[in-house]
């Protein structure tokens, strides 16, 4: 990990030797939204498109960058992904338009969230529809590649890695800890200690509001997310702090100085910088890569202590494979009816379905009721939505990683030399769990002596695991069947031995 901001380690001419489909690897906090502006401004116009609407609305603080409908003039535009999203789907004919578009760069920030939104929204896939299709270079900007790597390169770009020069934001100590522990750690929150929590439902972040004012008669608390208000949570008072909060953290990106518990989503998991020296800790209730490692590095000023809540309820957007395997089939169907539009309507020319009214009205009603199933505007032909799938299937592999292997996945997360306390029992023995796994991966299969049993038993007694009563193993075989192995004695009388892995 280095010390250096990305526009001091990336220059113009670096970047031209890569072609026009680029992505840009550096760590949370590196500068990379900085280089763009007083880099890359410099040598074109630029589209910005960034994943998260106070990403943008801090973009535009900057003044540096404008909003408007007019993307056909030599400007600095910044806009969201359902911007784009809504430009793709609306236009009548989306080749024409992309070739009116004189923007020399299109930069997506935070790229990950190309996979990471994909299983929550749609605005993603039209994202990449866009990207793919554009005439201008595009720059891909992102801190956690490992979601869109292979379909990145798949597509041609090349990947400029900068982690190892750049500023990488991480906190000082890492603590896992139990949900029952965070209303005692929140209410130590005070104008000189404040906390941000992110938690992976709106409507728990508005009910632990509203049982912090409520029960503990603590109105410094405020929760942002981008669910609309409803019931008791939907009071104006609420509304109006809610609103000034934001507004604080964009135009001055500090908390107000009534705020000290800040209740979050993934709302502001990435992009916001937040330079606030009174904000000590944050607490992520959310465990996926993306989420803890750009949550970690949120606030600028860098924080003491960063805790993971491990048994709090993740959100299930896995998706179902009998309808993966229908929209596969009812796909070849439906480009049945979409070449007749074409022959129809255009013959042996090659035009834009998205220009006839009953087309649209066609592929729209099949992307609404089926939520694989995507119409590309740019090739006239239906698609699996690859990236919703890819995103369920990594978010799943991160919260198996969570559960069965934190010790290691932290450090993934992390790099090394970070301070990681678990403070929760279970997270602590599975722990201890994969450093004997560790330890015990050079013995596996080769013959041992009793020498190496005792060698092993103290070893794994000095690490930790224990017993179901605590008590240390005394039986090497014990042990090693505690950690999902099995001894495999090669004679009757034990002259030698395996340790192989239990089927």
């Amino acid at each position: 990990m280095g010390d250096k901001r990305l526009s001091e380690v990336l220059s113009i001419e670096e970047l031209n030797q890569y072609g026009n489909k680029i992505c840009i690897l550096s760590g949370v906090g590196s500068g990379k939204n900085y280089w763009v502006e007083n880099i890359l401004t410099k040598h074109g116009n630029v589209l910005l498109v960034t994943s998260r609407k106070a990403v943008k609305d801090q973009t535009l603080e900057r003044k540096f960058f404008t909003e408007d409908s007019n993307w056909y003039g030599e400007n600095y535009k910044v806009c969201t992904h359902a911007k784009i999203g809504q430009f793709v789907k609306c236009n009548k004919n989306p080749k024409f338009s992309l070739n009116e578009i004189i923007f020399d760069y299109v930069v997506i920030d935070e790229a990950h969230a190309l996979i990471s939104d994909a299983t929550f929204s749609e605005d993603t896939n039209y994202l990449w529809q866009f990207i793919k299709n554009v005439n201008s270079t595009v720059i891909l900007m992102t801190a956690t590649v490992d979601w869109i790597k292979e379909m990145i390169e798949e597509e041609g770009f090349i990947v400029i890695d900068k982690t190892n020069e750049c500023i990488n934001l991480r906190p000082k100590r890492i603590e896992v800890i139990s949900n029952k522990d965070v209303k005692d750690i929140l209410l130590t929150a005070s104008e000189n200690n404040k906390f941000i929590y992110m938690m992976p439902s709106a409507n728990e972040a508005y009910r632990l509001e509203e049982e912090f004012i409520e029960s503990y008669n603590r109105n410094d608390v405020v929760a942002i997310t981008s669910t609309e208000r409803k019931g008791s949570y939907n009071c104006k008072e609420r509304i109006e702090k809610q609103e000034d909060t934001y507004k604080m953290l964009i135009d001055n990106n500090i908390m107000p100085d009534n705020v000290n518990i800040l209740i979050t989503t993934t709302k502001l998991r990435e992009g916001v910088n937040i330079n606030d020296n009174r904000i000590k800790s944050c607490i992520s209730g959310c465990h996926t890569s993306v989420d803890i490692k750009q949550f970690a590095g949120r606030v600028r000023t860098g924080i003491e202590t960063f805790y993971i809540v491990d048994d709090s309820k993740q959100n299930s957007n896995n998706y179902n494979m009998f309808e993966l395997d229908a929209s596969k089939k009812l796909i070849d169907k439906f480009d049945e009816v979409i070449i007749q539009y074409d022959t129809q309507a255009f013959g042996e020319k090659k035009r834009s379905l998205a220009s006839i009214e009953k087309c649209r009205q066609f592929y729209s009603m099949i992307e609404a009721k089926f939520d694989l199933i995507k119409f590309n505007r740019y090739d006239n032909k239906f698609e699996v939505y690859s990236q919703r799938i890819i995103g369920c299937e990594k978010e799943k592999q991160d919260i198996d990683s969570f559960n069965y292997n934190l010790w290691a996945y932290l450090g993934n997360i992390f790099g090394e030399g970070i301070n990681i306390t678990l403070n929760n029992k279970k997270a602590y023995d599975q722990a201890i769990k994969e450093k004997c796994k560790l330890f015990l991966q050079k013995y596996l299969d080769i013959q041992l002596s009793s020498e190496d049993e005792e060698l092993l038993l103290n070893e794994f007694t000095n690490i930790g695991l224990r017993g179901k009563k605590g008590n240390e193993y005394k039986s090497l075989g014990a042990a090693v069947t505690h950690l999902g192995y099995k001894i495999d004695w090669r004679d009757k009388k034990h002259r030698g031995f395996r340790v192989i892995y239990s089927k």
